[in-house]
């Protein structure tokens, strides 16, 4: 069976996809066996890291029985596997979370190790990551925000009593106003896994779809990955050396060609209504919670003396003491009275 490491952040921003994808592809290149799984399931971007548009081949046809787990399983020019969510908003109608993870489990059996890109924050999404994974990774940058949000993620996998393997702290540019390491650890009480310089050529591989690791291996945030991904793996890695070419005219040409068609593919698979796509998926989401709210209060109305009762007990009162005064004044307006008596009615009613 294969091991489970959940790559998990609090805040959004930090770089935890692409540390999820670097690793992933840093460890195919080496020969290790392993399949990157988005469980963000409304916000899904790990395949834009890699040049990808998820939106025929993707999770949610496994859950909705149209596609097979192997039909989704894509490879990327750079070696590694990745099973993504449609980005296609009514193509994420009627998806359970909970579903997504039994797929996870069935997926044990085809790789040596999965790593689950998860969602940020705290929801649903991200208790369920938690739940399905051996390890957990937090990622965080050294701001006092982050930070916190780092620490909330390390309590909530240990009260599913899950291994916390460290913290990562990315895009450190050693700027004055920055955490240090040594305060990152104080506040999480986790260890420090490894620290991601902020590197130029980073976001420049970003911008090229390719992971840094194979896009400029000698990189500084590449070699930070290399380490921190030997750490967590217990293995050494070797990187290829990447062949530096000034780029001729006519390629500059060529790529930018190709990167307008890759833009013109994001738009051409949001186009539609995404209005209404919107309202389709939230509008499932809050019908689902409704119908838990119900069951709730369904459970609550058969206790004696719940809350629910007690509620409803009391609005009547109110309702019963209103009809009265209404009746009282209704009395008063069409009766004549002198002036002691008015006054002494007023004062009644």
């Amino acid at each position: 069976m294969a091991r489970v490491i959940g790559i998990i952040s609090g805040k959004g921003g930090v770089g935890k996809t692409t540390i999820a994808v670097n690793m992933s592809a840093l460890l195919q290149q080496n020969k290790y066996d392993n399949i990157l799984v988005e469980t963000n399931f409304t916000s899904p971007t790990a395949g834009l890291h890699l040049g990808l548009v998820p939106a025929e081949h993707t999770i949610d046809k496994v859950l909705k029985r149209k596609m097979k787990i192997r039909d989704v399983l894509i490879e990327h020019p750079s070696g590694l596997t990745i099973v993504s969510f449609s980005m296609v908003l009514k193509d994420l109608k009627d998806i359970d979370p909970e579903e997504l993870m039994k797929v996870v489990r069935r997926l044990r059996k085809e790789s040596d190790l999965i790593i689950l890109d998860g969602p940020d924050g705290l929801g649903k999404e991200t208790i369920l990551t938690i739940e399905n994974s051996d390890d957990i990774l937090i990622v965080t940058n050294p701001e006092l925000p982050a930070v916190v949000e780092a620490l909330r993620c390390a309590r909530l996998a240990k009260a599913f009593k899950k291994n916390v393997l460290g913290v990562v702290i990315n895009r450190v540019g050693e700027y004055e106003y920055e955490l240090l390491p040594e305060e990152v650890e104080n506040i999480t009480e986790e260890r420090i896994l490894g620290i991601i310089p902020e590197d130029r050529v980073l976001q420049e591989a970003i911008a090229h779809r390719t992971p840094v690791v194979i896009f400029d291996p000698e990189a500084p945030s590449s070699v930070a990955l290399r380490e921190l991904t030997q750490d967590i793996i217990g293995i050494s890695l070797k990187m290829k050396k990447a062949a530096k070419k000034m780029p001729s005219e006519k390629v500059k040409k060529v790529e930018k060609r190709e990167e307008l068609k890759f833009f013109k593919k994001i738009k051409h698979t949001l186009k539609g209504d995404i209005i209404g796509d919107f309202r389709g998926l939230f509008g499932m989401m809050k019908r689902r919670k409704s119908e838990a709210v119900m069951k709730k209060i369904e459970a609550l109305e058969t206790i004696k003396g719940s809350p629910v009762k007690k509620a409803e007990e009391k609005a009547e009162k109110k309702e019963e003491r209103k009809k009265g005064i209404k009746e009282k004044f209704i009395e008063f307006l069409h009766t004549d009275y002198d002036l002691k008596t008015l006054k002494a009615k007023k004062k009644e009613i």
